[in-house]
């Protein structure tokens, strides 16, 4: 990394799976001195604001209105466009204005009108890609890379292998981290060692689905109601009144939409019910927790199907990989029972 220049730019967004992983990248180049300035473009979305704002990582914040590609309202597709184009050419203004060394990507369309610009610039530019398989943004992005950080070596299938190097996934907890014990995170969570611990981490914008699959196999398991005790990490998008659903049943809950530290929670998780994001899969492996991986799949995107099958292989007796299209939850809630050893 050439330090002529101590700027760095980090452009992640509309997502705490590219946000969070470019923070601590950005935390790490900090305290290796190889930069003194962090320049970060992220978008206007109520989430990446809530996670960038007034975080002491980053010396100057740019946020851009860009927004995912309007697949299903075509209507609005040259407002996307113009959206795109307003922020290249702030992209283009900043950068010329702080003269960053280098761009970091870790994908997302925010990253389209920062890099377009900085290739523009003669910037060198970096993409991480966490995926086994690339997103669109980083398949777009890769002819003009320098460097293609990958995780996994058949991502190099996808994108110029020439470019490509591995790397590890920058994971924001530190060795010291497993210095809390199991009952100690209990404790300061004022949880009960004597019940099963719950940990329902749908991601950054939560996931509806694993909020529905759990809610279903508690109402269908009263005998264990006694046993069990629920972190549940509702998102986003879903309304529903959580804490007037677990307190009748004497089940104890802690809620949340969004947390910056997961890392109690972690520590006192008997079983992670989960999506399979790279960042989550990185820390369930950091923190070696019992998983049950549901992976995200929709008709245009398997990357979580791919990401919990290379985890699952490397840790078998960790990740216990089940797919969503599943209808018949009969076998999910079995599996729960079971690597919870309620039975």
């Amino acid at each position: 990394m050439n330090k002529k220049n101590n700027t760095i730019c980090f452009v992640a967004g509309h997502s705490g799976g590219h946000i969070l992983p470019s923070l601590t990248r950005a935390q790490q180049l900090l305290a290796e001195k190889k930069v003194d300035r962090i320049l970060f473009f992220s978008t206007t979305a109520p989430l990446d604001k809530k996670i960038v704002e007034g975080n002491p990582v980053i010396t100057k914040l740019i946020l851009l209105s860009v927004r995912g590609v309007p697949y299903q309202k075509k209507i609005l597709f040259p407002l996307f466009v113009a959206h795109l184009a307003t922020a290249f050419f702030i992209s283009l203004y900043q950068l010329l204005r702080n003269k960053p060394s280098s761009i970091i990507s870790m994908g997302g369309y925010v990253s389209l009108p920062v890099c377009l610009a900085g290739w523009l610039l003669r910037i060198p530019i970096e993409l991480y890609e966490l995926n086994v398989e690339p997103g669109k943004a980083i398949r777009f992005l890769a002819p003009l890379a320098h460097t293609i950080w990958i995780l996994y070596p058949q991502t190099s299938h996808y994108l110029p292998a020439h470019k490509c190097q591995l790397t590890d996934y920058p994971v924001r907890f530190s060795s010291t981290t497993h210095r809390i014990s199991r009952k100690e995170a209990l404790q300061a969570l004022h949880f009960s060692p004597e019940r099963k611990t719950i940990f329902i981490l749908g991601g950054s914008q939560g996931s509806v689905f694993l909020n529905t699959l759990v809610r279903e196999w508690i109402v269908q398991s009263p005998q264990f109601h006694a046993s069990i005790q629920i972190i549940h990490q509702t998102g986003t998008h879903d309304h529903t009144d959580w804490k007037s659903f677990y307190a009748p049943l004497g089940i104890p809950a802690i809620i949340f939409n969004y947390h910056e530290n997961l890392a109690e929670f972690y520590q006192a998780a008997d079983l992670v019910v989960s999506r399979a994001g790279a960042g989550t899969l990185a820390e369930l492996h950091f923190f070696q927790k019992q998983s049950l991986i549901i992976p995200l799949e929709t008709a245009t995107t398997h990357h979580q199907k791919y990401n919990a099958q290379a985890f699952a292989q490397k840790n078998p007796n960790l990740f216990f990989v089940l797919p969503q299209k599943d209808t018949d939850h009969s076998a999910t809630f079995t599996t729960i029972t079971r690597l919870l050893q309620l039975n």
